[in-house]
C-alpha cells in the first residue's frame, strides 16, 4: 500500500503483516498577526516533553543533515518565513521555539505533535488542539503566529512629581523673599 511500510511477524506458523505509515515532513511557517512572514525564528523538535533530547529527524530531504548535529543558525526560518524538517516517523514529538525575530514574543507553549501508525496527525498545546494540515505528500504544515513585543514604559509623572514641583517652587519663592529682604537691609 502506497505510503505504508509493511512489517511481517510470525507466531507459530501464522504470519501477520502490519502496515505502518511512512515518514512525514514538517513545515513550520512563522508570521506576525498581519500575516507577514518572519525570518529568523528558531525551532527545534524533541522526542521528550522536557525538550532535552533532539528528535531523530533531518533538515534535508536526502536525510543527510541530522537535527541532532544542527547549529541554532540552521534551524531558523528563512526569508519566506518557513523551516522544514524531514523524516518524522510515527511517534510523539515536541516543537519548541527558542528564538524569535527582534520585536516579537516567543511562542509560549511547546507544541505536541503526534503521528499515529495509520498516518493521522494531531497537534496540541496547553489550550487544546493546534491547527495543522497534512497534504498528499505527507507534509504537516503548522503556522506559528507571534505578537509584537509591547514594552510598557513606566509612568513617571505620578502625584509625587507634583508635590516635588510645588515644594521646589515654594522653596525658590522663600529664597527670593529672603534675598530681597537681605538686600533692602543692606541698602538701608
Amino acid at each position: 500500500v502506497d505510503g505504508y511500510t509493511p512489517k511481517v511477524t510470525q507466531d507459530n506458523g501464522v504470519f501477520t503483516v502490519t502496515n505502518t505509515f511512512g515518514v512525514h515532513s514538517l513545515k513550520i511557517t512563522k508570521e506576525n498577526e498581519s500575516g507577514e512572514k518572519l525570518k529568523g525564528a528558531g525551532f527545534r523538535v524533541y522526542k521528550d516533553a522536557a525538550c532535552q533530547q533532539p528528535a531523530d529527524i533531518f533538515l534535508d530531504n536526502a536525510f543527510n543533515v541530522a537535527l541532532k548535529t544542527a547549529t541554532d543558525a540552521s534551524v531558523q526560518t528563512g526569508d519566506d518565513g518557513t523551516l522544514m524538517f524531514y523524516g518524522l516517523k510515527a511517534g510523539t514529538y515536541y516543537i519548541k521555539e527558542f528564538r524569535t525575530p527582534n520585536g516579537y514574543t516567543l511562542l509560549e507553549d511547546t507544541l505536541k505533535l503526534v503521528i499515529a501508525d495509520d498516518g493521522n496527525v494531531t497537534v496540541t498545546n496547553s489550550d487544546g488542539t493546534y491547527p495543522a494540515t497534512v497534504d498528499e505528500n505527507n507534509v504537516i504544515s503548522l503556522t506559528v503566529t507571534n505578537r509584537q513585543l509591547v514594552i510598557d514604559v513606566p509612568f513617571t509623572a505620578g502625584t509625587g512629581i507634583y508635590i516635588f514641583l510645588i515644594g521646589s517652587i515654594a522653596l525658590m519663592a522663600v529664597a527670593v523673599v529672603l534675598l530681597t529682604m537681605k538686600r533692602r537691609s543692606m541698602h538701608s
